[in-house]
């Protein structure tokens, strides 16, 4: 007996050990390949986005911008733009990119040119006026200056250079335009706002947090709204515009995150800490509730005038070059479930982050550098294709059917960016047709297994059935 006990003894100690350094080991991470750029010293690289045609863009604040071609890197830089901070952009046009500075002006350059045009909205104002973030839709230049507590949202005709002020006090971080409504983060009064271009209505959902005051980053992927909150207790935060519904994620202790970047229905965001990190709203811990709409106007009537003509300079340009990369080295590590934290060298601050087929990109305006990963390392894909054979009649096409993939829907034909790991393929069968098999890469039950950097394809075929696989049955009355 007093063997059997030192025996229970000896294998509880080294079962301890074993756990110990199990432990351990998945605390040390894995180590990620990067690669960074130095970027001019004396800057302040903020934000960074992908233009209408593909280029990066960088938001420099010490009013420089740069615009860098991610597959060669091939870079252009203009400064002297505006004068002071610049603040945000939007390329309307191949050649055309619109500006703000965060003092009362805004205005274009050429890409082309180095033309500017400008527009000093002191001369029209006399209350204290800070323009921030913009966005553009059929023409019209929408500006939210993120400190104007007499005047408005502004809308700008670029044909007509008629400017119209929709009278409210917004402090507003960040403006996007979705579903054909504005939507901007305010942080005066911690809340999402939306306001409707047509009659002037004006609405906020309370977030109940914390919101930056220039830096909330407010993103959409298409359904969901997706911002940046809680300085203190470091959350991303969505709202279902439809349901209302508000789901607040929960970051690892001691991160802040600054600005977002959505890809492949994951959430990359930037860290105050000095690292980056990305979120699966699938997995990840979160708690949701639904917040009322509150109207503040329900309707506004603009007050137009039509502005002089711009002041015209030329901006500066830099020579032209090349980015030469150097490698490093992240950690990567899950403190929480669904998300991955990845951190920097010493002193950095990123800021702004987007992300490309090939890369996620990050401005590190600590060290002044560009840094961008690779993610063929990071992610394997997907393709699910439906083939249909309709040789009995049938009309059904591809996309008539629901395809998931682990549960999620998904389009024949398109390239799935996910984690490296096991799937299962599986749809929604169309009355009139029968399920004939899945061929490619899975195996007879839907399943495929996908490593980093790895592409597979699965293929599910139906045929539609001929008129002699169904009948239509009466019953037959006699009289």
């Amino acid at each position: 007996m007093r063997i059997l006990k030192i025996f229970t003894i000896i294998f509880t100690v080294l079962s301890i050990l074993f756990l110990i350094n199990t432990s351990s080991a998945a605390a040390d991470g894995v180590i990620v390949p990067l690669q960074e750029t130095s970027l001019y010293s004396g800057g302040n690289a903020a934000g960074i986005y992908v233009g209408i045609d593909g280029d990066l863009f960088i938001v420099d604040r010490q009013d420089e911008l740069w615009m860098i071609d991610p597959e060669t890197g091939n870079y252009r830089d203009w400064w002297g733009i505006g004068g002071v901070e610049l603040m945000d952009i939007i390329q309307t046009q191949s050649n055309m990119v619109w500006w703000t500075i965060s003092d009362t002006v805004f205005g274009n350059l050429n890409l082309e040119t180095n033309a500017v045009q400008s527009w000093d909205l002191a001369y029209y104002f006399d209350n204290p006026l800070n323009l921030g973030s913009l966005s553009y839709q059929d023409g019209y230049l929408w500006l939210a200056p993120y400190y104007a507590p007499y005047d408005g949202i502004l809308r700008f005709n670029l044909s007509t250079y008629d400017l119209c002020l929709y009278q409210s006090p917004i402090y507003a971080s960040d403006l996007i335009i979705f579903d054909g409504m504005l939507w901007m983060t305010n942080w005066q009064n911690d809340s999402l706002m939306r306001m409707d271009p047509e009659t002037g209505r004006l609405a906020k959902f309370a977030t109940g947090g914390d919101i930056h005051t220039i830096d909330s980053n407010l993103k959409t992927d298409g359904t969901q709204l997706l911002w940046t909150e809680d300085v203190l207790n470091g959350q991303i935060v969505s709202l279902d515009p439809d349901s209302h519904t508000m789901t607040a994620f929960d970051l690892p202790d001691g991160e802040q995150p600054r600005n977002l970047a959505l890809r492949g229905g994951k959430v990359w965001y930037t860290n105050a800490n000095g690292s980056f990190g990305r979120l699966d709203p699938n997995t990840a811990g979160k708690e949701s509730s639904i917040v009322a709409e509150q109207v503040v106007k329900t309707s506004m009537t603009p007050e137009c005038i039509t502005l002089d003509g711009p002041f015209t300079s030329i901006a500066s340009r830099e020579p032209d070059g090349t980015f030469s990369w150097l490698d490093i080295n992240s950690t990567k590590t899950g403190r929480l479930t669904g998300i991955l934290s990845y951190n920097l060298p010493e002193g950095s601050a990123p800021f702004g982050i987007t992300g490309t087929l090939d890369h996620i990109w990050l401005t590190d305006p600590g060290r002044q550098k560009l840094i961008r990963m690779p993610m063929s390392e990071q992610e394997a894909f997907i393709i699910v294709i439906k083939e249909v054979i309709n040789d009995d009649g049938g009309i059904a096409l591809p996309d008539d059917f629901n395809l998931l993939l682990n549960g999620q829907p998904v389009t024949s034909g398109e390239t799935i960016a996910v984690d490296p790991g096991t799937y299962t393929v599986t749809e929604t069968l169309l009355p009139g047709y029968t399920f004939e098999g899945f061929s490619g890469d899975c195996d007879e039950k839907g399943e495929l297994t996908v490593a980093a950097a790895e592409s597979k394809t699965c293929t599910i075929t139906n045929d539609d059935q001929s008129a002699g696989d169904y009948a239509i049955y009466l019953p037959l009355i006699l009289k």
